[in-house]
């Protein structure tokens, strides 16, 4: 549920300063009344509150309208501020005046009127700034979820990420353990082959096209020779696809 609207009145005419509050009471407001400027002031710069709508007399008590603008002015302060009187003013003391506020009213000619528009006008505004600042919260809400969401993505990616690499890793001396057992098994079967020099000794004219598929061959020769007569075979292994190895020989 939206707040009332606060409006504080500044004015040392206690009679006038309730005249106006219980002309406003119509609305609703959440009113208030300041009699004295100077208690005006400090209010206003220890403790401001700066979505009030703030109504001045021209004689708010201690200080002149004029100095009390002109005090909150050095203070760095702004304020919604509408100005009231019914007194003759010099031209100087109203550009003075107009200056320093948001609003000028002349009580003479329909002041309750005029100030409930011009009140209705600033709690128009104010009203479209409230909503904008609750989308503006809502956006910003909607954007530290989002982060949020990245944040854990982001998390959950460098733990998969972390997964990957130690898999890889393991892979990797998985793939080195079986290439080193590999290459110790090729060592063994070029350990048992029949050397090249015992077979050009037996067969000086022959050829061998021997090409392993995958370091070790699946497919092996063998030759040997015995009372002048000389055997050799070329043996494919079980579970092996195409034979690798050819063995051609001449002999006299």
């Amino acid at each position: 549920m939206e707040g009332k609207i606060r409006i504080t009145i500044i004015d040392n005419n206690k009679i006038q300063a309730t005249a106006i509050r219980d002309m406003l009471h119509v609305k609703q407001y959440e009113i208030s009344i300041i009699d004295d400027g100077n208690e005006a002031y400090e209010q206003l710069v220890k403790s401001p509150d700066y979505s009030s709508i703030y109504l001045l007399s021209s004689q708010p008590g201690s200080v002149t309208a004029i100095q009390l603008l002109n005090k909150l002015k050095e203070a760095g302060k702004e304020f919604i501020i509408i100005f009231y009187t019914n007194e003759p003013l010099p031209q100087r003391d109203i550009e003075a005046i107009k200056m320093g506020v948001t609003d000028f009213i002349d009580t003479s000619v329909d002041f309750k009127t005029t100030l409930l528009q011009k009140i209705g006008k600033f709690e128009s505004l104010q009203r479209k700034l409230e909503i904008q600042q609750q989308e503006i919260e809502a956006k910003n809400e909607q954007i530290e979820s989002q982060q949020n969401q990245l944040e854990d993505a982001d998390h959950e990616f460098g733990v998969y990420a972390g997964i990957v690499e130690q898999q890889k890793t393991q892979i990797l001396k998985q793939n080195e353990l079986s290439t080193a057992n590999i290459c110790e098994a090729q060592r063994i079967q070029s350990a048992i082959l029949p050397p090249i020099e015992f077979i050009k000794n037996i067969l000086p004219e022959h050829f061998i096209f021997y090409r392993p598929k995958n370091i070790v061959s699946g497919d092996f020769y063998w030759i040997s020779q015995k009372d002048n007569k000389i055997y050799f075979s070329v043996a494919d292994g079980t579970g092996h696809g195409d034979r690798v190895c050819a063995f051609a020989a001449q002999s006299g």
